[in-house]
């Protein structure tokens, strides 16, 4: 039974605990207002499906594992004591069964914890930055679960229960003294010391970064319901400021999402520009802002960019996705990046030789490259295509295809967009392109963070699509999917995009086209993040490969966990230092063993592409062949 004392301990012990987190929530009050209460009962079931399923956590199978019975042995526990409340006694049998299964997820559980302090001694490679609490917060689990199984040790003994249904118990009976007299004192040993841990946690746990128990799930329920890779919209004809580069100029969960992190190394892990030694750590930039965070306690506008967080360091960001796709607590590292790229660019001018012409070619051109606006159908010629401009009624094509810069300036895609072109006709569809009339999306420019530019380039895009009335785009580049699918809805843009590889596998499984040719080899399928981990589109690109008759490889880091090109973010125009990311991610498929007798590598992305055959000729590997899924499709035709 619990004293006076133990009562006070407990009042004082959930006190600390409360303040704590009011401490933290006074914090997060800094950040701008922005509401995450729409649709709440959607967003509190999907934040604890992801929560009770481990789904984000077991992308790492050994840590997810273990993670998932530590985090269910105190689901247990807690449901547990609220049960033992209730004045009935279970059924014997039903008793033993709950003992038993009880038993086995505790045993697995401190298994698991001694598994991460030994993880968190051995793994340096893994990005881990040991801090005392990390070693802290572990050895108060792990003698709490001792005490405990030392308690249920001593209760086998003194009433020679069944040690069947007791088996982690069982094993600790080894440490319990024969000699029976002691059993009072060491029972109460054995109490008081985990009573006092637990009662220590939970005091420490708002301090430490254990409080992600409770806001992981606030962070994904809480999480933005805007789509991926679209951004928070100004108005640019009154805002006075862009960006970030003060604690209150990030939003509430923005500042939340700074203590969720527990620095597991995640994203980290994933990051491009991290592996190939750029300044970037996605974790570090996340825990940098946290110092300015509470060091804000003191210095107010104690500014986001820093000697910490430099524009090499947000700028080396390809916006690739991978670290928030693979982060277990939900954070949105790319929101706070992005708002601090518009700040250099907007506010300060802070912006790279080469951005600054990216920027003068679009603007100027409407093109990264610089190419005049009026030779943007040249590739066309010869073609049997209609432009929109000449049809007598534009809305009786059934849909507008959009080839991006890329397929109209760039040598080597103007091949594939071509190739794409003439399986269009022979599908016999009726469809059209904008030709002149077409100009960049905006996605380099925007994920560099020139808004201004951006919403020029999309507003005219949005105006002459609407003006023709149309409704659905079939387009061949990643980029210009996400953005004219995503960014142009917050502007008036509303239209049903989808992908070239999406597309033509439609048109193979609905008979318009038939893959004739059998062809003989082996290739490798690189993810396009932009339409893999923004798009969720994995499996269609490598059925159309299994199809044409190619033997499919993968890259080991592919799917989720797909490796950047390098292209991405507007990186694809600006200079990156070695060691290059297209370079390091065909190194990754010549030094494997599925890359030894490999034929090609496929893509559906025009920068993935580039990136590809650049990374060949580095190596002196040009008898290895890169191909657009299009070209694979003619080619089988």
């Amino acid at each position: 039974m619990l004293n006076s004392i133990d009562l006070l301990l407990i009042f004082l012990s959930v006190a600390i605990f409360i303040t704590g987190f009011v401490f933290k929530a006074v914090r997060w009050k800094r950040g701008l207002a922005d509401n995450r209460s729409d649709n709440l009962y959607d967003r509190v079931f999907q934040g604890f499906e992801k929560v009770l399923s481990h789904r984000d956590l077991l992308k790492e199978k050994k840590m997810g594992f273990f993670h998932l019975f530590v985090f269910y042995i105190f689901v247990l526990a807690i449901f547990l004591v609220i049960l033992f409340h209730f004045p009935f006694t279970l059924p014997t049998l039903v008793s033993n069964i709950q003992s038993l299964l009880l038993d086995i997820v505790a045993a697995i559980a401190f298994v698991g914890l001694i598994y991460f302090y030994y993880r968190r001694l051995t793994e340096k490679n893994k990005g881990f930055d040991n801090k005392r609490e990390d070693f802290v917060l572990l050895i108060c689990l792990i003698m709490i679960f001792l005490t405990g199984f030392l308690m249920e040790a001593l209760r086998l003994k003194v009433f020679k229960e069944n040690l069947l249904y007791a088996p982690a118990g069982a094993i600790f009976t080894i440490f319990i003294p024969s000699k029976t007299e002691l059993y009072p004192l060491l029972s109460q040993l054995f109490w008081r010391a985990h009573f006092l841990l637990v009662l220590g946690f939970i005091a420490y746990l708002p301090f430490s970064k254990a409080i992600h128990i409770f806001l992981i799930p606030a962070s994904y329920i809480f999480k933005s319901s805007l789509p991926k890779g679209t951004y928070k919209l100004y108005d640019l004809d009154n805002a006075e400021e862009f960006g970030a580069n003060k604690i209150s100029d990030l939003n509430w969960k923005d500042l939340m999402d700074l203590d969720t992190c527990v620095r597991c190394g995640r994203c980290q892990e994933n990051c491009p520009a991290y592996l190939t030694e750029k300044p970037l750590s996605p974790k570090k930039v996340i825990q940098d802002l946290k110092t300015v965070l509470y060091k804000s306690d003191k210095e107010k506008d104690a500014p986001l960019v820093n000697e910490d967080i430099t524009d090499h360091v947000i700028f080396s960001c390809t916006t690739c996705r991978a670290c928030q796709e693979n982060c277990p607590a939900g954070i949105e590292h790319l929101d706070k990046m992005m708002e601090i790229k518009r700040y250099l660019v907007l506010m300060e001018g802070s912006i790279s030789p080469e951005a600054q012409l990216l920027f003068k070619n679009l603007e100027r051109n409407g093109n990264p490259w610089g190419m005049p606006a009026s030779t943007r159908a040249e590739w066309t010629k010869d073609l049997n295509v209609k432009f929109l401009a000449e049809l007598e009624d534009p809305k009786s094509i059934d849909f507008l295809f959009w080839p991006g810069c890329a397929g109209a300036f760039d040598d080597r895609y103007s091949k594939v967009v071509k190739k794409i072109v003439d399986i269009f006709n022979r599908a016999g569809l009726n469809f059209a392109l904008l030709g002149d009339e077409e100009t960049c999306c905006g996605d380099p420019a925007r994920k560099l963070g020139n808004e201004y530019l951006y919403d020029m380039l999309a507003k005219q895009n949005i105006e002459t699509m609407n003006n023709y009335g149309v409704k659905k785009i079939v387009t061949s580049c990643p980029h210009c999917l996400n953005t004219i699918k995503r960014d142009y809805s917050q502007i008036g843009g509303n239209y049903e995009v989808i992908s070239h590889s999406e597309f033509l596998l439609e048109l193979i499984k609905n008979g318009r086209i038939e893959l004739k040719k059998r062809l003989e080899g082996k290739y490798a399928y690189h993810d396009s993040c932009y339409l893999a981990r923004y798009n969720d589109v994995y499996a269609e690109p490598r059925e159309i490969i299994k199809k044409s008759g190619y033997n499919l490889t993968e890259f080991e880091r592919r799917g989720i966990k797909g490796f950047c090109c390098g292209g991405g973010g507007g990186n694809m125009f600006l200079e990156e230092h070695t060691p290059r990311m297209n370079d390091t991610r065909v190194k990754q498929l010549l030094d494997s063993s599925e890359g030894k007798d490999v034929n090609g590598i496929a893509t559906a992305c025009p920068f993935c592409l580039t990136m590809m055959i650049d990374g060949t000729k580095t190596y002196n590997r040009e008898d290895v062949s890169v191909k657009d899924i299009a070209e694979i499709i003619h080619e089988a035709l």
